[in-house]
This record gives structure tokens, C-alpha cells and sequence, in this order.
């Protein structure tokens, strides 16, 4: 399960809040260790520890066991080995090939310790050409919006089969920001991912206080700021985010575009189904780059009755925008509009092969019927017209016959379909239409009630 902390940097940031993990960036100065206490005593309440010995230039093998061993006997749970030395004020020499050699010594010297790969700089142009992809653990930093950290992130889950530590994130020193907003947004939304990949162990903001944040636009420090309290409130979501967030029965097949991570700290409010209007699987369509044409969907449902799933519930896909003449009798498409929200961020979307008009296959049904059983138990929605609709109930402009007149809504929900017949417009239409007559000279009601007479009589 994905644990949470910060990155302390001197002794004398004792007064950081207790957090499920923590960083330290140990150094050898007698009056100040980097913090390497704090995180031993951390570790002895059950925190993971992730100690990172501080050097520029290139150390010898022999100091770094040094320190690996002293952090190990402290409780760390795991050693960063080196701190971004793609850029040239690391003084590290000898590139890529000689820290390879380093990190595979020191691997040998220590075969059961977790030693996490040193982590470029994804600043620095060519970043990924820094990292060996076959090693079982990496220490990774990101900073930015939650997709500028996610992208990163990915990238090591795609190219990389070890451990992630995430011993670094921030919105991006030497930028302008509001640091509160960012944490109640970015890094809850980021932290929510993060929790939905078993790859990824822990997540560390750096830093609780930072000597140089003073010169910086903004000052990336976490104390005094909204970040401890968003990093001691969040809680992993339920069997820690893997599970929950993906659909058991699916074939996972994740895009890697089309797509926004997180929902913004939205919540779900209803389930679209969708008609595909094709035939074939849409995961190349929804993974191909299309700019502001791209689309996605979290599901789609075949007519064999396979379910394939493209992201994870706590990402945003991009299937129920925009919006155009929406059904404002449903509550729920209601209440989205008047958020003022995309919608894409309050739904889930679930395609379903075939065309609009024609009628989905038993198996297709009964497995739509499942799935979207499931998606209103995993979000407390009801399976009723009224939390699950179609997408011509967002969109009648373009999208009216969406999921189509032939979708089986009394079968999946064992309800009429939403936007159906609704006997209260019929009857004030009807009253309209008869007000019209009247006032025309026609006398409706009288000849209403010669039709019943006639009808009893057996004259009709």
C-alpha cells in the first residue's frame, strides 16, 4: 500500500509531523546528521524510511556502503544512491556507464538491501537516457501538475519492471505557485494515482524546510503551508487503490494518452453508457495521439461479452464532453451542470460495440448488467435512470441517439430507459393539445365521450 511523508533535511526538523513515510537527506556534519535520527525513529513507529546519503562529485564505493549500512542498522527500508547526476551541478563524473558500475558494486556488496537508482533530473533534456531499465528498484523525482508528475511516473512503470520511490515531487522550484491550492488539488489528485499502481511503494514531498527556498518566487517549504495536512488526511481508497480502482472481470489494456489523471477531488456522480458506433476493440483509438480530438472511455463491452478496461476509476477519461442540451429532468445530469464541472471528472463511461438502433447480444447484456452492478456498488450510486444515463442525456446535440433507442435499459437496470416515456409530460401535452382544440371550436370532450359510447356499443 502506498505510503505518504515528507523529506526532512537537518536534525532540527524534529517538529515535522509523524507521516507513514519519511525521506532523509543524511549528511556527515557533526553538528547537523541530515536528518538521519529523525528517520530511525520514524522507522521504529513503523514508518518506511527512505534515507538518501548526500555527496557531489563521486564518492568512493567504500564511503557509500558506509552510509548504506548505517541507514540499514537505523531501520531504512530502502537507500537512494545519488540525487539527479544528469546535471552538472551534482559534479558527478564518468556519466551514465560509471554510476552504472558504481550501483552494480554496491549491489553486490549488499544483495538483500534495497538500493533505489538514482533518479535524473526530469528536467534536463534526454532525462530517461540516464536510467538502466533493469534494475529492481528506482528512486524517482517529478515535479508540477499532477500530469506532469504522472508522466514521469508512467514512463517508469512502462520502461521499468522494479520498484518506484517517489523521494521527490513538488510543484517546481523556480516557479510561481500557490502551494496550497496545489496540494488540496495537484497532489491529492497525483497521490490517488500513485495509489493505484502496486509498483509504486511511496510518495515524499520535498521538503518540510529548505535553506535555499527563500530566493526562490515560491517557496516550495511544506511547513506553514497546506501540504502537511493533505499529506496527514489522505488515505489510500479502498484494498489500496489496485484492486478497486479496476474492474476484476476486465482485460486491462491502460492508454497512455487521452486521458487526465485524477478526477480533480470530484465525485462520481453517475455511470453513461455509450453506443460505440463501430465495431473492434477502441483501445488503438483512444491510444493514438489526436490532440483536442483525442477521446477515451474507461470501458467498453463486446458483443462476445468481454469487458476491456482503459484506465483506472480514479483517472478522467474523456467521453462526456461537451455538454449540449442536457436532460435537466434527471438529477444527476442536473446537478453537473449547475457544478459546472466537466462532466468527465464526475462519470464513468462505458462503451459498447455495435451501432446505435441495434440491439446488444445476451452475453453483451448481462455483462453490461455486471459491470454496471458493480460501478454503482463502488461508488454508493443507484442502479436506476435516475444515477445511471446515456449519453444523449448529456449531449442531444450530437450525441441523441447514444447509447440508442435499441439499448436495453429494463435488462441492465430493471428500469424504462432514461429520458423514455414520461407520463407526466405526456399528460401536459395532452392537456395542451386539448386546450388548443378548444379554443379552436372543436369540442374535444364531447366527442371524446361519443367515441366511448360508440366503443361500448361495438360501433367503432
Amino acid at each position: 500500500m502506498l505510503k505518504q511523508g515528507l523529506v526532512v533535511l537537518s536534525q532540527n526538523d524534529a517538529d515535522a509531523p509523524d507521516l507513514p513515510a519519511v525521506g532523509t537527506v543524511s549528511k556527515d556534519d557533526a553538528w547537523d546528521d541530515g536528518g538521519r535520527a529523525i528517520g530511525a525513529e520514524a522507522a521504529g513507529r513503523g514508518a518506511c524510511w527512505v534515507d538518501r546519503p548526500y555527496f557531489t562529485g563521486t564518492p568512493e564505493a567504500a564511503w557509500l556502503l558506509d552510509k548504506i549500512d548505517a541507514a540499514l542498522a537505523g531501520g531504512a527500508a530502502a537507500v537512494q544512491v545519488g540525487n539527479e547526476l544528469n546535471l552538472p551541478l551534482e559534479g558527478w563524473t564518468g556519466g551514465k556507464p560509471a554510476y552504472d558500475a558504481l550501483y552494480a558494486e554496491l549491489r553486490a556488496a549488499r544483495p538483500g538491501a534495497v538500493l533505489l537508482y538514482q533518479p535524473p533530473s526530469p528536467g534536463v533534456q534526454d532525462w530517461e537516457d540516464w536510467v538502466d531499465l533493469f534494475q529492481p528498484a528506482y528512486a524517482v523525482h517529478c515535479y508540477g501538475s499532477c500530469a506532469q508528475m504522472v508522466a514521469v511516473v508512467d514512463w517508469y512503470l512502462a520502461a521499468t519492471t522494479g520498484v518506484l520511490h517517489v523521494t521527490e515531487c513538488n510543484p517546481g522550484a523556480g516557479q510561481s505557485f500557490d502551494l496550497d491550492a496545489w496540494a488540496r488539488t495537484e497532489l491529492v489528485a497525483f497521490l490517488d494515482w500513485c495509489a493505484t499502481q502496486p509498483r509504486v511503494a511511496s510518495v515524499l514531498y520535498f521538503a518540510w524546510r529548505w535553506d535555499a527556498s527563500g530566493s526562490l518566487p515560491s517557496s516550495v517549504d511544506a511547513a506553514g503551508s497546506a501540504v502537511p495536512g493533505v499529506l496527514a488526511e489522505w488515505r489510500p481508497p479502498a484494498n489500496g487503490g489496485a484492486d478497486d480502482a479496476w474492474y476484476p472481470p476486465a482485460v486491462r489494456r491502460p492508454i497512455s494518452r487521452n486521458y487526465t489523471p485524477g478526477r480533480g477531488g470530484h465525485p462520481v456522480r453517475a455511470v453513461v453508457e455509450h453506443i460505440a458506433e463501430g465495431l473492434g476493440s477502441p483501445f488503438g483509438w483512444f491510444d493514438q495521439d489526436r490532440g483536442d480530438q483525442g477521446s477515451s472511455a474507461h470501458f467498453w463491452v463486446s458483443a462476445t461479452g468481454v469487458v476491456e478496461q482503459y484506465r483506472p476509476l480514479s483517472d478522467t477519461c474523456w467521453a462526456n464532453g461537451p455538454v449540449c442540451a442536457p436532460d435537466l429532468a434527471n438529477p444527476s445530469v442536473a446537478a453537473i451542470v449547475a457544478s459546472g464541472v466537466d462532466p468527465n471528472q464526475v462519470t464513468v463511461a462505458c462503451e459498447h460495440e455495435g451501432y446505435s438502433g441495434d440491439a446488444l447480444t445476451a452475453a453483451q447484456t448481462a455483462a453490461s448488467r455486471e459491470l454496471t452492478a458493480w460501478l454503482c456498488a463502488r461508488f454508493a450510486l443507484a442502479v436506476a435512470p435516475d444515477q445511471v444515463i446515456g449519453h444523449g442525456q448529456l449531449d442531444a446535440c450530437d450525441r441523441p441517439f447514444c447509447p440508442g433507442p435499441a439499448f436495453p435499459w429494463e435488462e441492465i437496470l430493471g428500469a424504462a430507459a432514461p429520458g423514455g416515456f414520461d407520463v407526466a409530460a405526456a399528460r401536459d401535452q395532452l392537456w395542451t393539445i386539448a386546450g388548443q382544440c378548444e379554443a379552436g371550436g372543436y369540442p374535444w370532450l364531447g366527442q371524446a365521450v361519443k367515441s366511448a359510447v360508440a366503443l361500448s356499443k361495438g360501433d367503432a
